[in-house]
């Protein structure tokens, strides 16, 4: 059976017809409020879609320009964060000048200055730190990374190419300056950085001796002198010389003779020698014993007399016939005639028998200076010396009389084992002789002159030399040339190996200088240098000034140690042991002058600066400082040093300099024609980095800093550059 199938439709149309009138009118509404809430008549392309178009154009502007001022809004507010940081920099330096000015007040101290200072210091850094720190959103502000295309530092140029930077183009585009580029830059000035001179440093004290050069080798130590002329003078060592004009030595005897005749109250001695020269002497004929009798006694003085070095004389204990002559090695015996012998016409001649001695040097007795006196060792005095012993003797005129000369005489006495010793003598009274019969005036002795009792030193006033030749007043120094025999402080005798020669040249400058002199009289000591090792010698001698009789009792003193010895020193040539210049008081110095030495570092008080050591600081003008400790002890050499040491490596200018770190700081020696080196004895202090960043200012005690008073003989300068930036395409 077939059903029918049927489809039935429901449907409400006029619902349908009312929903979409709503939908339009709810439209409707939400465009009427949209426009309402946003005031616009256009709010989509629906609405007018040609002024939509107008209309975004329009907001897209309005929109960049809110933005644009958004973005001046934060460059403002980074402005004003700058600003604060300056503010505060512009405070602090403000501060920074007021302190400047017053430390500017001449009331304040270098101790003061140097508080201030300190402060200014800590100023300084604080503006460092604000220029570092001040950032806005993280962006550093102040501290340089914010600068242009291009900026410059104290020493080189750099230049900073930044990607945020644009140019516009010929079409008004603008692109990133970014590429490759090439930077031309020309100095426009070179800088140059200040050069400083100091005042004048002179020599404050007497005995200041410089430029002092010791030949530690041979064994001399130090040197030091006091009361010497001033000049250049230099030790030297040579071999002891035996080899003279009359070698006066007691194995050279070949005989003796005594001759003459008992009326003529007087026999002569005379000792023969083996090369050919002789010695002879005046010996009293005894008239308390029968006619041609010699006293022992008087034999003795009179061969004592000869000059025969390094000999004693004396009677033989067992046999009074018999003279026993003794030097540094064995003994010579002379056979006299008894005392009691009666030979009327002649005298007994005495005779060698045995003996044999050591050659030693003939004892040298020399004037080196004569005021008042022409010729004095020549034509007016004779003067004879048997001394074991160096000696310097000064003699002076005490009065004059019709037929006599008063003379004084001190010594300083100088035996071959290093010791010294003074003496004195009064009343030396020489008379004149008688000039018809050419015989000689009276003959003093002068043994206790030299100390010793077994030799002699005789002064004769010349017979055909009249006492109105002398007047009060005048002076003569005596130089005698020891030959050593003596005995030292344990009985051995004494045998010089070493002749010393202290020679010296005056300094021209010296204002006490005798003009008729430049170079001094060479003195010579000989010693045995086994007994002067490791001690203090002292070489004291008497310097005349001929032109006006000032005398200077001078002291040289030389410390020997265990190497100073004769047999290891080439004393053939003459081995030079030491040299010296010998300053005087205003004298300017030189680099091995201690401080102490110096007048500058003593105030108008006399009290010296650096009693206690001294702190010097040197601060740069970049704000780096660096310090300096100064002893009494220092040279000049020494201060040179640490400063220079203080600028090139504290200051770190050193790192500018390939070579000659040490030309910071000079000090003049040798004055050039030219240039700032032109002051002798100043110090010259540079800075090698231009402009006000290397300036130096020196500060500590307020007299300290005054001593070296420096001056600005060349200021600095900064540096100028142009630099050009191109596109290198």
């Amino acid at each position: 059976m077939q059903e029918d199938i049927i489809m039935r439709i429901y449907h409400n149309i006029p619902a349908l017809t009312a929903y979409n009138s709503l939908n339009a009118t709810n439209n409707a509404m939400q465009k009427s409020i949209e426009k309402l809430s946003t005031g616009l008549r256009i709010n989509s392309a629906a609405d007018d879609a040609a002024g939509f178009a107008i209309s975004e154009k329009m907001r897209a502007q309005i929109a960049g320009m809110e933005m644009a001022q958004r973005n001046a809004q934060d460059g403002i507010s980074m402005l004003q964060t700058a600003e604060g940081a300056l503010g505060e920099t512009h405070s602090i330096l403000q501060r920074m000048r007021e302190l400047a000015v017053q430390a500017a007040n001449d009331t304040l101290t270098q101790e003061d200055r140097s508080y201030i200072q300190l402060e200014v210091d800590e100023l300084k850094n604080q503006v460092d730190n604000i220029a570092n720190t001040t950032q806005f959103n993280k962006k550093r502000l102040l501290d340089g990374s914010c600068a242009g295309n291009w900026s410059s530092n104290d020493l080189r140029v750099k230049a900073y190419v930044r990607g945020s930077l644009r140019e516009i183009d010929q079409f008004g585009q603008k692109s990133a300056f970014e590429g490759n580029f090439k930077i031309r830059i020309d100095a426009s000035a070179t800088g140059a950085g200040e050069v400083q001179k100091t005042s004048i440093f002179k020599i404050k004290h007497p005995n200041v001796i410089t430029d002092v050069s010791l030949n530690t080798e041979d064994g001399v130590e130090a040197v030091r002198v006091d009361n010497i002329p001033a000049g250049d003078f230099t030790i030297k060592a040579a071999k002891v010389e035996t080899e003279q004009a009359t070698p006066y030595t007691t194995d050279a005897i070949s005989d003796i003779t005594v001759t003459g005749q008992a009326t003529d109250a007087k026999a002569t001695v005379k000792i023969s020698l083996a090369n050919g020269g002789e010695a002879t002497a005046k010996v009293d004929i005894a008239s308390d014993g029968a006619d041609g009798t010699i006293l022992g006694s008087d034999l003795i003085e009179a061969i004592k007399g000869m000059g025969l070095q390094g000999l004693t004389v004396a009677e033989d204990e067992t046999d009074p016939t018999k003279l026993v002559l003794t030097s540094t090695k064995g003994a010579v015996t002379l056979e006299i005639a008894n005392d009691d012998t009666t030979n009327a016409n002649a005298i007994a001649a005495p005779s060698v028998t045995a003996g044999t001695a050591k050659d030693v040097a003939k004892p040298g007795a020399t004037v080196t200076g004569a005021y008042g006196l022409e010729d004095v060792d020549t034509t007016l005095i004779d003067m004879k010396t048997t001394s074991a012993h160096n000696a310097s003797i000064l003699f002076e005129v005490v009065s004059v009389g019709k037929d006599s000369v008063t003379l004084k005489a001190s010594s300083n006495v100088l035996s071959a084992d290093g010791n010294m010793e003074n003496h004195t003598l009064d009343n030396i009274i020489l008379t004149q002789g008688d000039t018809t019969a050419s015989t000689a005036g009276s003959t003093f002795k002068l043994g206790s002159l030299l100390g010793e009792a077994d030799y002699t030193f005789t002064m004769n006033l010349l017979a055909n030399v009249e006492a109105s030749a002398f007047e009060a007043g005048d002076k003569f120094v005596v130089n005698v040339l020891g030959a050593g025999g003596g005995k030292d402080s344990e009985g051995n005798t004494i045998i010089p190996d070493m002749t010393v020669k202290i020679s010296g040249t005056q300094d021209q400058n010296w204002p006490d200088k005798w003009d008729k002199d430049v170079t001094l009289d060479e003195l010579q000591y000989n010693l045995d240098s086994s007994k002067v090792q490791n001690r203090e010698v002292h070489f004291r001698n008497y310097y005349l000034n001929s032109d006006n009789g000032k005398v200077y009792e001078g002291d040289v003193v030389v410390t020997t140690n265990d190497k100073f010895v004769a047999a290891n020193m080439d004393l053939a040539n003459k081995e030079t042991l030491a040299s010296f210049t010998s300053a005087y008081i205003g004298k300017i110095a030189t680099g091995d002058t201690c401080l102490r030495d110096l007048d500058k570092f003593w105030n108008a008080s006399g009290v010296f600066m650096l009693e206690d050591p001294q702190t010097l600081t040197i601060t740069q003008g970049d704000g780096k400082s660096a310090t300096v400790t100064l002893y009494a002890t220092d040279t000049i050499n020494d201060l040179k040093n640490k400063l220079n040491n203080a600028i090139a490596n504290d200051l770190g200018q050193g790192q500018y300099v390939t070579s000659d770190a040490n030309k910071f700081v000079t000090f003049v020696e040798d004055p050039e024609n030219s240039g700032f080196e032109t002051v002798q004895g100043t110090f010259l202090i540079r800075s090698i980095i231009p402009g006000t960043a290397g300036s130096l200012t020196f500060s500590g005690d307020e007299d300290f800093i005054n001593a070296f008073a420096t001056n600005i003989v060349s200021k600095s300068s900064e540096t100028s550059f142009t630099a050009s930036l191109y596109d290198a395409h």
